[in-house]
């Protein structure tokens, strides 16, 4: 090692132990970029063994991590790929189902349902209904003897006595000149008196329940079969029986908020 002036001058050896100093504090990663760097600096003795080694280390460590995110890339790649085909099948199952619907075999099934259906067992015959009347009642017109009027007609009819639901025959009888008499409380050709068709509107109008909870009461407490269509049916007939009267109706509720305002004074 020699001097000029103030430069110290240091042998090339020396130099290059320092290149080698520094290359070890050298990040692995940058040094492991180049392979022959490193192959030719084993070779000529400038690197250790223990720097061999932390290289090899790194190498492994750094191979382990990537066959790790391979594996876990290739699970997820096969997930995918599975779920992709199920769409895809449920997509086709879907894009197929029209076609299926109108094949000879779903028109078989569907015919099939129908003559399974329960047959509905429509209006029972008027012999029937009268065979099954709790108890009968003779009507005639007034005025005529009852030895000279002639059954015209048997009716069956629903009525509330004491607060009970009862079937009753009714056997109209004609006078000589043909007047039938109507039936008391009974509207014309209807099946309820006209107790059960007042009732059933206080529950749905005035109370404001539903049709069907309406039937369901009746059912509970009066024993009356009754379903929603033919309750519906029987408000419509009340509402044409009362059609004369409503305006009467009308009439007496306003003179008697106006008697009630005067009493009021």
């Amino acid at each position: 090692m020699g001097r000029c002036g103030s430069v110290t001058i240091y042998p090339c050896k020396s130099l290059h132990s320092i290149r080698v100093a520094k290359a070890g504090i050298m990040d692995v990663s940058n040094l492991v970029l180049d392979f022959r760097q490193i192959r030719r600096d084993a070779r000529n003795g400038l690197r250790s063994v223990e720097q061999l080694v932390d290289i090899i280390d790194k190498q492994q460590q750094t191979i382990k991590r990537l066959v790790a995110n391979e594996h876990r890339l290739t699970e997820r790649l096969t997930q995918h790929e599975l779920q992709t085909s199920r769409e895809t099948a449920r997509k086709d199952a879907n894009s197929n189902t029209p076609a299926t619907s109108y094949s000879l075999d779903a028109e078989t099934k569907r015919r099939q349902r129908r003559r399974r259906r329960k047959q509905s067992p429509g209006r029972q015959p008027t012999e029937v209904k009268f065979a099954e009347a709790q108890r009968f009642q003779d009507v005639y017109p007034d005025g005529v003897l009852h030895r000279d009027c002639q059954l015209v007609q048997e009716r069956t009819v629903w009525r509330l006595e004491e607060g009970r639901a009862v079937r009753v025959g009714y056997r109209i009888y004609a006078g000589p000149g043909g007047n039938e008499p109507r039936i008391s409380g009974v509207t014309p050709r209807g099946e309820y008196g006209i107790e059960i068709l007042v009732v059933l509107a206080f529950l749905v109008y005035l109370i404001g329940i539903s049709l069907d909870k309406a039937c369901a009461v009746l059912e509970f407490f009066c024993q009356l079969p009754l379903s929603k269509s033919q309750a519906d049916a029987l408000l419509r007939q009340l509402a044409q029986h009362w059609e004369d009267e409503f305006d009467i109706l009308c009439a007496l509720i306003a003179h008697a908020a106006i008697v009630y305002m005067d009493e009021t004074r």
